[in-house]
């Protein structure tokens, strides 16, 4: 139940065997047994042990597991890793553990990522005050990834009194850009902007890449819902700067500032960012909807051959392995993009599997916006605000610039494959 939090695991405990971990996660989705998971689960079950044995043993083990972590995050992206998680600041001996959790995470292992992490904690005796709040805000991310609010707040405000005991501001950044995260969750829009203010005035001293990044999406996201596309589009502008050379966040960024753009109406610069998304080598879970939105902004722009175009390729993806709720979304969006063209029977077909595939899985939303399409409903908004700040104005032109001539023959994924 979402909410509902699992008594906190204590420095030096053990919470639940990474076996168990891993067979919720490979339980969940079957597929997910295929992720190269062998090194992660290697990596988890020497840390558990660390964790149990006496001190003559623990270091030699946690070596060891750090030594497999190196080798399958590669020295280049562990550096780059380093840099962006931590900046300048001293790192710990056993960091390429912590950071393969954030693989972990990404492949949606939540439950081994969680328990690596409390493991880790358990296990490493070295850890300085600061150093141990870094890896708390990192397992509070996986509790609110899992539905554990209640878990995931008293993890963080665990890690802001480590911050006010060292006086740390990179802790106070971690634990506030955590409280935007569970407002978000939420739906407290008002402590999203409230909490994203503080975090961005913090991780902005701190230097921290990653820090700054997450905390100005939250001052993205809170603009976006209170209509300030100026303030959206700033912050976006500034996270798609502190994102730069990682071309997955650079995509996701985009994702959320197209999106503020095409709520707002201003269809041709979204259209220009949906371009841009798709044109690059991008995961499904940010393909799909950069292909719905680039379908919808197609069909407001007058651009027919991309509205077909973005379904042939969304038509192509198999539904076992993409992201339900992503695919369900492009079908629709897609669907109401056909029909505004007047592609008829294609709109009714990929409305249709669009529906089934939401009711299917519970996408009430979803299944609500393809069942108004069926009755004739299709909302559309007119009328654009204007820009007020010349700096949002002037991140309308800088994205605009980051358009491709033309669109790709076909999308190509992150992972390396391909969909015609």
């Amino acid at each position: 139940m979402v909410g509902r939090a699992t008594p906190l695991t204590p420095l030096g405990a053990v919470a639940r065997p990474t076996s168990a971990a891993y067979r919720a996660d490979v339980g969940a989705r079957p597929e997910r047994a295929d992720e190269p998971a062998d090194a992660w689960i290697a990596v988890a079950s020497l840390v558990e042990h660390a964790a149990l044995v006496d001190d003559s043993e623990r270091a030699e083990l946690l070596e060891h597991a750090a030594s497999i972590a190196r080798q399958s995050i590669g020295e280049t992206e562990l550096a780059r890793l380093a840099a962006n998680e931590w900046g300048e600041a001293e790192g710990a001996a056993f960091d390429p553990i912590a950071l393969l959790t954030d693989a972990m995470q990404a492949a949606d292992m939540l439950h081994l990522a969680g328990a690596t992490l409390d493991a880790l904690l358990a296990a490493d005796r070295s850890l300085s005050a600061v150093q141990q709040g870094r890896i708390l805000a990192k397992r509070a991310r996986v509790a609110w990834k899992l539905g554990q609010l209640d878990e995931a707040e008293a993890r963080y405000r665990k890690v802001e009194r480590i911050a006010r005991r060292e006086h740390s501001i990179e802790l106070a950044a971690r634990a506030t850009i955590g409280f935007v995260a569970l407002a978000q969750l939420r739906g407290n829009y008002p402590d999203v902007r409230r909490f994203a203010w503080r975090a961005v005035r913090l991780a902005d001293q701190t230097g921290i890449r990653s820090l700054i990044r997450n905390a100005h999406s939250g001052m993205l996201i809170g603009a976006a819902v209170a209509r300030s596309l100026d303030d959206a589009l700033i912050h976006g502008w500034a996270v798609y700067r502190a994102s730069a050379g990682d071309p997955v966040q650079e995509a996701e960024v985009l994702q959320n500032i197209g999106q503020a753009l095409f709520d707002a109406a201003h269809t041709e610069a979204a259209h220009a960012v949906f371009s841009t998304i798709v044109s690059r080598a991008v995961p499904p879970r940010i393909m799909l909807p950069a292909l719905g939105g680039l379908a919808l902004s197609s069909a407001a722009t007058g651009r027919r051959e991309a509205v077909v175009w973005a379904a042939r390729q969304i038509r192509s993806f198999d539904e076992r392995s993409v992201p339900r709720h992503a695919l369900a979304s492009a079908l629709v969006e897609c669907a109401i993009a056909l029909g505004r063209i007047g592609e008829r029977r294609e709109s009714d077909l990929l409305r249709a599997r669009g529906l089934a595939f939401a009711k299917a899985h519970g996408f009430h939303e979803i299944a609500y916006r393809a069942e108004d399409l069926e009755a004739g409903v299709d909302k559309q908004r007119q009328t654009a605000p204007s820009l007020h700040k010349r700096a949002a104005a002037d991140v309308v032109r800088e994205l605009e610039w980051l358009k491709p001539d033309r669109l790709p023959e076909h999308i190509t994924l992150a992972a390396g494959s391909t969909v015609d």
